[in-house]
């Protein structure tokens, strides 16, 4: 039988009200700072301070295009990548968080917050292995339909370049670099890959983000070893 004298849940009702008041309250405030302080020619700064509002006010996709709006035109600040990292975790991008709080340390290699937000990352990730087949890596067309998309594509490992003066290394899949796919491990998780050579000649699974870096080529990142294993 119902209660209409039930405290707790009088209190939890109150609570969760009040909670809800100050949700619409805060878009409210942002509405209306917006109408009155958006300068005529805003910067990053502008754009980045927004995208922190609506994130604390829980709009996490509304943030994210503040976000981008202020690396449009700063793309060399690390917060900002770091801020949308958090945004993109929240909302279940794990892999595009990755590559914003890999960003952030590749411009700031002290950047605590982003390190902290990486390993946090990278250990959901592993929770969210596919269930899927591969793709194989000779399916280029295939590959690129998933841009942006978290899958696992297999393929012969046929070189392995070790860029020891940034700590950084790729795994190609293909003769001719620029026709094929390759893996790349970013100067945060170098020292995670011990012997990248034992992968050449290898038939391995690689699991990650799809991405497409400065020449269109297509990538995975690898952020974790377990990322790229040897299969049959």
């Amino acid at each position: 039988m119902l209660d209409p004298n039930h405290a707790i849940a009088k209190n939890e009702l109150a609570l969760a009200c009040s909670q809800l008041r100050n949700t619409f309250q805060d878009r409210e405030n942002i509405s209306a700072y917006n109408s009155v302080n958006t300068p005529r020619n805003p910067d990053y700064l502008f754009y980045y301070r927004q995208g922190n509002a609506h994130y604390q006010a829980g709009n996490r996709e509304t943030a994210i295009e503040n976000y981008n709006n202020a690396i449009r035109l700063n793309y060399n600040f690390s917060d900002v990548y770091s801020r949308r990292g958090k945004a993109y975790y929240d909302i279940g991008y794990i892999q595009a968080a990755i590559h914003d709080f890999n960003t952030a340390i590749l411009l700031d290699p002290n950047h605590t917050i982003a390190k902290q937000d990486l390993e946090l990352a990278c250990s959901n990730l592993k929770n969210i292995l596919p269930k899927s087949e591969h793709i194989n890596v000779l399916d280029l067309h295939i590959i690129r339909s998933h841009v942006g998309q978290t899958i696992s594509v297999k393929g012969k490992i046929v070189g392995a370049y070790i860029d020891k003066e940034n700590n950084t290394i790729y795994f190609d899949f293909a003769q001719n670099v620029s026709d094929g796919f390759f893996a790349y491990v970013p100067t945060s998780s170098f020292r995670k890959f011990q012997n990248p050579t034992t992968y050449i000649g290898s038939n391995v699974a690689v699991f990650g983000r799809i991405s497409l870096d400065r020449n269109n080529q297509l990538c995975i990142y690898l952020n974790e070893d377990w990322q790229l294993r040897k299969i049959d």
